[in-house]
């Protein structure tokens, strides 16, 4: 009996890495060259989507580019200097998503003020997209809902807006709006520590 359930055992593991192999080669086929099919000893097929931030070659992110999305962002914040959203972009293309150098200390206790949480916002948004030309609106436009949706919440993400406060909704009334970042850091401070502050207050 021992030998019969080994050899059934022996037997079905046989035809299934057979039935396994056909699936993986048409994922494989279906999937773009950026996308890692994997599929172990086990059989589990494991797809490895790119990071969203590697869709937009940093590198080539051109300095005209770089004051474009610096433009619009001083039009949508004039509190903030030129020289200050300029650092912001350099940063965030480099990768760091940071607020650190960003805050002073007497804000730092207190919270980065709405204005400064709205350019982080929109610039994580414009440098996923891959700049500003003709306004954030005509960017996620062209970029089309799903990489635009994807943008906004991959910024919600790296400056720790999670956890349900911002629904689909909210997302897709921000994708309308010449200023995403600025509509988001808003609705935050309204639910924030201290609501309607002007600071976001983590």
């Amino acid at each position: 009996m021992k030998i019969k359930k080994i050899l059934v055992g022996m037997l079905v593991s046989i035809s299934l890495s057979g039935a396994v192999a056909a699936p993986v080669a048409a994922v494989a086929d279906e999937v773009s060259t950026d996308t890692e099919v994997v599929a172990n000893q086990s059989g589990e097929v494991t797809v490895n989507e790119p990071e969203f931030n590697d869709v937009i070659d940093k590198k080539e992110f051109s300095e005209e580019q770089v004051e474009q999305l610096v433009a619009e962002l001083a039009k949508n914040y004039p509190e903030l200097s030129v020289e200050y959203l300029r650092e912001g972009v350099y940063k965030q293309l480099r990768g760091d998503y940071s607020i650190g150098s960003a805050v002073t200390t007497r804000a730092a206790w207190q919270g980065i003020t709405v204005a400064q949480m709205g350019a982080f916002l929109d610039t994580a948004i414009g440098v996923a997209l891959g700049g500003a030309v003709g306004g954030l609106v005509a960017v996620m436009k062209k970029a089309g809902k799903h990489a635009a949706k994807t943008a906004v919440k991959s910024a919600m993400i790296k400056y720790g807006l999670i956890g349900g406060l911002i629904g689909e909704t909210v997302i897709d009334f921000v994708l309308n709006l010449a200023s995403p970042g600025t509509y988001l850091a808003k609705y935050w401070d309204k639910r924030d520590k201290v609501p309607n502050n002007g600071r976001i207050n983590f």
